[in-house]
């Protein structure tokens, strides 16, 4: 999800859905559009999300303390945006 964010399409988004899968679930992350964009910090989290053998990948607490972290603006940043997004989604599609 975090490449997605970042690159706007999921990996393998031209390949039909259940080729993207065997494609994620043999050949791991796909190489990143534009990596010189992005921190070390994002990039070694992205790599360590997607080592294929889950013995060695680590755990979600581990990722969680995980440098990238460091670099995130707080929550109470967050609420203006859901709560924007929110009455947008509201007010365009008569829901929430």
């Amino acid at each position: 999800m975090a490449i997605e964010c970042l690159e706007g399409e999921p990996p393998y988004m031209n390949e039909s859905m259940l080729r993207a899968l065997f494609l994620i679930a043999s050949k791991g992350c796909p190489d990143l559009k534009n990596p010189d964009s992005m921190s070390v910090e994002f990039k070694d989290f992205i790599k360590q999300c997607t080592i294929m053998d889950p013995d060695e990948r680590p755990s979600t607490t581990d990722l969680m303390s995980h440098p990238f972290f460091n670099l995130a603006a707080p929550t109470s940043e967050l609420i203006p945006f859901v709560q924007r997004t929110k009455a947008e989604t509201k007010r365009d599609f008569g829901f929430f």
